[in-house]
């Protein structure tokens, strides 16, 4: 019987190696040729599987005869799928991994991507699948805070009013690149997020670089570089709709359509958005509308084409003020001040006097339930328009009356890029772009002080009924025998804007192991700058006295007050740069120069006015002042092994002002205005397996010579200069990690801890303007303290769990510590005041985000089902903060500064919701 048994066994496993073969093959990176070693090699819908060795093989034994489907996977890359038939011999699968970031060789050169184990900086990517599993309809820069060394928070809380922070810098010296062309303003380098609403819906890829980074451009990434791709090509062909609802009612219809690459060349894709919503915070609505078209075309084998056009026309309500904390929720003013040590007597004073409105409490807005619709008339974008009655919301809550708007924002800027990639030989490429932008718009605010509520249901808000019944009853005989002078109005800030844009880069392989990248970038502006009476409020006009070129000073719907200039820029750029190649050594040196030019015309001042001799006071016209700045780096990225990699890099930047600090709003010019310099350098390490991603790196940033604004009260009356020699050390640690241990399950974490400071008191000397020999003296004392606005340390760990295919939730965890308050250096102008801005305490956040994607419901098309959770477990936290923003308190003969009871903040928003479905029509 032993016999027989044995006998049938060896039958069977002879019959079973009969039937089944060997799978092996090289697994290597498509850009590089770098065998990828550890790479996931499977056989769905089985056991069987491998990881690849130190030179990319696999082998796989015994796999079944038959059809199967052979799946190999590799952190950062996109996943490979080949169907394979097995018979009784081997089956050979070699294969060419493609990094998540898809891009072509010419949208690169453009873009400047860093590529993984070349560019010797530091860098993020996320690829179209992991923004969409994790943005939620947000502002792009809130999906940014799992990486080292952001901080990104909604600052008010409306649609588009996000704001971003790379390792203690904010947008102003961070660029933001869109399909390689700047978006940050080009007078005061500011971002505004509303401007791109919708973006994250036709993203193809986002990648920051942190620190001077890769981009060969002289802009002002001090901080970092956020690229953001939206290639046509990289769609697959589809037809997309989308539908999400969220907290304060949001409603946001997203229809999309792609042709993919088709066989003429050509590739088409279209997207429309309509966003519609109340809010979360009190009157923070948003109606706006999105559009995103582009077409590809190949036309030969040398000459690639495609147009982009993307805009928002859009208007939302601002919550643009910071308030004390216990304004929005007096509990937790308690908490906050007891933990800052501050006297028992003085916190009940505080908290029993605190208005205690709730997290969602929004100063800038009040009812309106008795008026005439026609003396509320509204004027903006160049026509008035009928009053927009909007219902009022508190906590959500839906109130008798309807909503007027201390402050609105309303604005379309519209950009147009034409892309020409020319394949001048095998060895050349020429990469132009030339684009446009026509801003208009602005944002609201008021002229006149309407007083606030005192009590009841809108207590706190702003009394625009009793403005309202004032100006329709306030004949001015002085001015007219029987119209009413408006002695309350809101007012328009309009900032409008063209801008024209040339990039032109040209690629040469001068070797197979060097490149010559160099190009031109040229770039004109113009700013408008006024402000128009918006909404009279009941009355017939308003008085303003601010043109000196005015007829009468009576001012009706739409007329220009307080201001009105132009400002242009004009710049002119040239860059080089050498990249090469050594066995293992990858090596890059750029350098850039540009001159800026500006110029400044003010239509409120007297052309005939007599000028001292000495005065700074300038004519209607200014001359231009041009300045020269640039920028020189050097890096090295050496691959130690397939899994490790060294990198470094050092950079000096000599960075030119930004207009607002060659001009003040006086019309004056600053004096002895000159570039500030950065320095900075890196070290940093990679480690990747098929499993697991970890980098490391550590920054040292110098930057000397900030300047700053500031103004200073003398005899002869308020003096504008510019403050300058402020120097600021910013150095840190950061680390990211990936791991995917099994096809279930995936880990992503990071940390940073930096110490960003300022480092020298300075002293300046200015002169009034009407006696230039009475020089005055002002002095900072700023040495030691921590720059503000953006926590010091942060941490992130997010776990991921694919129970079946097309399933996914994602649990992910914030933390950040050591966020100082927000301060104007100038200010501190006190020697004996050495203390630290208020430091706000920690907070952490969860945020939980899952999915279910319903594969090939009819034909090839696919139902997607996604909800997120933002804050899921609605912590109450302070996300932005100004310090001594509510000004010192005296207590018992002592003076109490930079505490939380002395600090304006921002509530971060409670927790809230997106969710939705897409349909993919393939």
């Amino acid at each position: 019987m032993r016999y027989l048994v044995t006998t049938i066994l060896l039958v069977m496993f002879s019959v079973s190696g009969l039937l089944a073969g060997n799978v092996k093959g090289v697994i290597k990176d498509s850009d590089t040729g770098e065998p990828l070693i550890g790479a996931n090699v499977v056989i769905l819908g089985t056991a069987l599987g491998a990881t690849t060795d130190a030179d990319g093989l696999f082998v796989i034994l015994e796999v079944p005869n038959g059809d199967h489907t052979l799946e190999v996977s590799y952190i950062g890359y996109q996943e490979y799928e080949q169907a394979i038939t097995v018979g009784s011999g081997e089956v050979t699968v070699d294969a060419e991994l493609k990094s998540v970031i898809i891009t072509s060789e010419a949208i690169n050169i453009v873009a400047n991507r860093a590529k993984i184990r070349e560019t010797p900086v530091a860098f993020t990517n996320m690829d179209k699948k992991e923004i969409t599993e994790n943005l939620g309809s947000r502002d792009i820069p809130m999906v940014l805070n799992t990486t080292p060394g952001v901080y990104a928070t909604q600052q008010g809380g409306g649609s588009g009013d996000a704001r971003i922070n790379v390792r203690g810098f904010d947008q102003r010296n961070t660029a933001v690149l869109i399909n390689g062309v700047p978006v940050n303003d080009m007078e005061n380098g500011w971002v505004y997020w509303s401007n791109w609403d919708g973006l994250g819906d036709v993203t193809s890829s986002v990648q920051i670089q942190r620190g001077l980074g890769a981009s060969n451009l002289a802009i002002s990434s001090v901080g970092g570089t956020l690229n953001i791709l939206t290639d046509p090509a990289a769609n697959s062909r589809e037809i997309s709709f989308k539908q999400e609802y969220g907290s304060g009612t949001f409603l946001k219809s997203t229809l999309g359509a792609h042709t993919g690459r088709m066989d003429n060349g050509l590739a088409i894709s279209a997207t429309a958005v309509r966003k519609v919503g109340n809010g979360v915070a009190d009157q923070t609505w948003t109606d706006a509308w999105a559009y995103f078209a582009a077409i590809s075309y190949t036309a030969s084998q040398n000459h690639t084409f495609e147009l982009y056009g993307v805009g928002a026309p859009q208007k939302h309500g601002h919550r643009l003020y910071e308030q004390k904390i216990e304004t929005y929720d007096a509990d937790f003013a308690r908490e906050v001040y007891e933990r800052d040590g501050l006297p028992q007597e003085l916190i009940n004073d505080l908290v029993e006097n605190g208005d205690n409105r709730g997290r969602n409490f929004n100063f800038n807005w009040g009812p309106l339930s008795n008026f005439d619709p026609n003396g509320l008339r509204e004027f903006y974008n160049g026509s008035a328009r009928d009053f927009t009655e909007r219902s009022i919301y508190l906590d959500g809550t839906e109130q008798t009356g309807t909503t007027l708007m201390e402050r609105e924002n309303f604005y379309h800027k519209p950009q147009f890029n034409l892309n020409w990639y020319w394949n001048l030989s095998q060895k050349a490429i020429l990469t132009s772009v030339a684009y446009v932008s026509f801003g208009r718009g602005g944002g609201t605010g008021l002229k006149g002080w309407p007083g606030t509520i005192s009590e009841g249901t809108f207590a706190g808000q702003l009394n625009f009924q009793g403005a309202y019944d004032n100006n329709i009853d306030n004949v001015n005989p002085d001015f007219h025998p029987s119209e009413n002078q408006s002695d309350v109005v809101v007012r328009n800030s309009v900032n409008n804007h063209n801008w024209y844009g040339l990039l032109s880069t040209l690629d040469i392989s001068l070797s197979n192991t060097m490149k010559l990248t160099t190009g031109v970038d040229l770039r004109s502006y113009k700013g408008e700058h006024f402000r128009e009476v918006r909404n009279l409020i009941g009355g017939d006009y308003y008085l303003d006295f601010d043109d000196a070129n005015q007829s009468t000073p009576v001012k009706r719907l739409g007329d220009k007050i307080d201001y009105n200039n132009d400002g242009f820029t004009r710049w002119a750029g040239g860059f080089a740069q050498i990249e090469g190649r050594s066995n293992q050594l990858t090596y890059v040196l750029l350098g850039s120069l540009s001159q800026t030019g500006y110029k400044r015309t003010d239509y409120f001042v007297d052309p005939n006015a007599h000028l001292e001799e000495g005065s700074r006071i300038l004519p209607t016209e200014s001359d231009w002042q041009n300045f020269t700045g640039g920028k020189l780096q050097l890096g090295a990225n050496y691959n130690m092994s397939p899994s490790w990699n060294l990198y470094g890099n050092l950079g000096y930047n000599s960075k030119a002002p930004i207009f607002d600090a060659v001009f003040d709003f006086s019309h004056q010019l600053y004096q002895q205005t000159f570039n500030e310099k950065v320095y900075a350098v890196e070290i940093g390490s990679g480690f990747r397996t098929g499993v697991q991603s970890l980098n490391a790196n550590v920054y040292f940033t110098r930057w000397n010579d900030r300047s700053w604004s500031t103004s200073s009260n003398t005899g002869s009356g308020t003096n504008y200069f510019l403050l300058q020699g402020i120097d600021a050390r910013h150095m840190g640690i950061e680390l990211d990690y990936v791991a995917k241990p099994s096809r279930l399950v995936q880990i992503r974490a990071m940390a940073s801890i930096a110490d960003w400071e300022w480092l020298n008191d300075v002293e300046t000397t200015f002169a009034p303007e009407d006696d230039p020999t009475d020089l005055q003296t002002f002095n900072v004392y700023a040495a030691g303290l921590k720059v503000g606005d953006a926590a010091q340390k942060t941490a992130a760990l997010a776990a991921t769990v694919f129970p079946t295919k097309g399933l996914y939730a994602r649990l992910a965890w914030n933390g950040f510590f050591d966020y100082f308050a927000d301060f104007d250096p100038a200010d501190r102008d006190d020697p004996d005041d050495r203390e630290q801005s208020w430091k706000a305490p920690s907070y952490h956040l969860f945020n939980l985000h899952a999915g279910y994607t319903f594969s090939r419901i009819f034909g090839n098309s696919d139902l997607e089902f996604f909800m997120h959770v933002f804050n899921l477990f609605d912590t109450k936290y302070i996300a932005d903060a100004v310090d001594n923003g509510a000004g010192t308190i005296e207590h018992n003969g002592q003076t109490i500064s930079h505490t939380g009871a002395n600090a304006n903040i921002y509530y971060g928003l409670q927790r809230n919701f997106n969710l939705g479905m897409q349909i993919h029509l393939k």
